[in-house]
């Protein structure tokens, strides 16, 4: 399932019960007011009722007074308060669809009229002077039949309406432990979806995403083998897919570039070392040629000539070899204690007839306080002999070839060999230190590159500062270090 869709159902099942909530909270609220609404009703019904029972006893009162007083105007009134208490009856009768006590109030309503008619037929024999029938009256239908049963009725229907407020009451209770439950039961249900909802983004989105991205950066260190360990159908089991293909395919090209750079590697190498051992083998076989005239001569000493050419001829091979063979293997150091100083010197003794060929003036700046340093000082002879050569093979007739030594103030030791030659281009100057690069006719290519290696093997730095036309200036510095005496000295 795509994750688009997992996220959608989770999202809805949310917005479900979020919706649950908001349900139950409106039927709380609807439920309570109408509970509220009930009470309120049965509780003012309940005060209506004790009011139509004061109104309906100072109606009696009005009856009573009349036949005491003789009061003419008792009937005017008691027809006032008559339609005073039917009025409050007709009002009760409107409860609702099921009012508590129906029956209850239509007996009221006549037992009511039953004592409305008795007063006036009291006042109305009162006023024609029959006080004697009044008295019979109030004394036999009122006080012992009609009063007595008023009263019950009156107390009957009040305690109908307290009884309706006390269970509008307990159902409001009712209804608010339900909503406590469903409430509950709802931001549950909120809760645990929510839950599910963040365990599903941990599952789906955060884990899938912490795999593949801890995996790309195994790839991008160069393991293009290594694989995104997602198997998922959804979007990120597709982009875990789709890095596993270019991890194959990448591997695959690195694979094919490997081996053609293997294959133009040999073919540079193979060219390099033919164009290198053509010219020597052709000159052993002239020599041997002219020798074997030579001999069919019997001159003996230009055929012994002629074998001593061809001795030095391999000799020069064997050490061209030897140092192909060096270049391409680890350098292996065999320090020793001696003289940066001294290393310059011998090097330039060495070259000064090279460098007087060509009419070059030579120039030293050499800081004589150097303390001795622990060098493989054979190989460093190679390194600074090759910067030597170059700088002699670059300048022009007449030319300065200055070197100069110091110390910097962290204890390096700095050579610079620097020449009033042609110069390199940019590029020539970026490829230098490449093996088998040279601008030179004839040559090898591999004296700067064989330099930087020993500098390198000795953890040093080697860089090229040059200028068309002005000259090239080569910095070679040697780190600080080795300067106990418990080697063997240089002599």
């Amino acid at each position: 399932m795509r994750i688009k869709t997992k996220l959608y159902i989770n999202y809805m099942v949310l917005l479900a019960a979020l919706g649950g909530v908001g349900a139950v909270a409106g039927w709380s609220a609807r439920s309570w007011r109408a509970a509220i609404e009930e009470q309120r009703a049965a509780w003012t019904y309940a005060r209506q009722a004790e009011r139509l029972r004061g109104t309906i006893l100072r109606q009696v009162k009005e009856i009573l007074d009349a036949f005491v007083t003789l009061d003419p105007d008792a009937g005017e009134e008691m027809v006032l308060m008559r339609v005073e208490v039917e009025a409050l009856m007709t009002d009760m009768r409107r409860w609702g669809p099921t009012p508590p006590a129906p029956g209850g109030i239509d007996a009221l309503y006549r037992t009511y009229r039953s004592i409305t008619d008795l007063g006036l037929q009291v006042v109305a024999d009162l006023r024609a002077g029959r006080v004697h029938l009044a008295r019979e009256k109030i004394e036999r239908d009122f006080e012992q039949v009609l009063f007595p049963r008023l009263e019950a009725q009156l107390r009957q229907l009040q305690v109908a309406y307290e009884d309706q407020a006390v269970r509008s009451m307990e159902w409001a209770l009712r209804r608010h432990r339900w909503v406590q439950c469903l409430t509950l039961l709802a931001v549950m249900a909120c809760i645990g979806q929510g839950l599910v909802l963040f365990h599903g983004i941990r599952r789906w989105l955060v884990r899938p995403i912490h795999v593949i991205g801890r995996s790309t950066e195994v790839i991008s260190t160069g393991d293009l083998a290594h694989r995104v360990p997602v198997q998922t159908s959804d979007e990120l089991g597709e982009l875990a897919a789709a890095i596993n293909r270019m991890a194959a395919s990448l591997q695959a090209i690195q694979e094919r570039l490997v081996r053609s750079e293997r294959w133009a590697a040999v073919g540079e190498l193979s060219s390099y070392v033919a164009h290198n051992i053509r010219n020597p083998l052709a000159s052993i076989r002239s020599v041997a040629q002219v020798g074997l005239e030579d001999l069919a001569r019997g001159d003996l000493e230009s055929t012994r000539e002629g074998l001593r050419d061809i001795i030095q001829v391999v000799d020069r091979l064997e050490r061209w070899t030897r140092h192909l063979l060096d270049l391409t293997r680890p350098v292996v150091l065999r320090p020793s204690r001696g003289n940066v100083n001294s290393l310059i010197r011998e090097v330039v003794a060495l070259l000064r007839p090279k460098g007087e060929a060509k009419g070059l003036r030579w120039v030293f700046d050499l800081d004589e306080s150097l303390p001795d340093r622990c060098l493989d000082w054979e190989q460093m002879e190679q390194a600074l002999t090759a910067l030597v050569v170059n700088a002699i093979e670059a300048s022009r007739p007449g030319g300065t070839i200055r070197i100069v030594s110091a110390q910097t103030p962290e204890g390096d030791v700095r050579v610079v060999v620097q020449d009033t030659g042609v110069g390199m281009s940019e590029e020539v100057r970026r490829r230098a230190f490449e093996p088998y690069f040279t601008t030179k006719p004839g040559g090898a290519g591999m004296g700067l590159p064989m330099a930087k290696k020993v500098v390198e093997a000795h953890g040093g730095t080697i860089t090229i500062a040059s200028q068309m036309g002005v000259g090239t200036t080569i910095t070679v510095s040697l780190p600080a270090g080795g300067d106990d005496d418990s080697g063997p000295h240089r002599r």
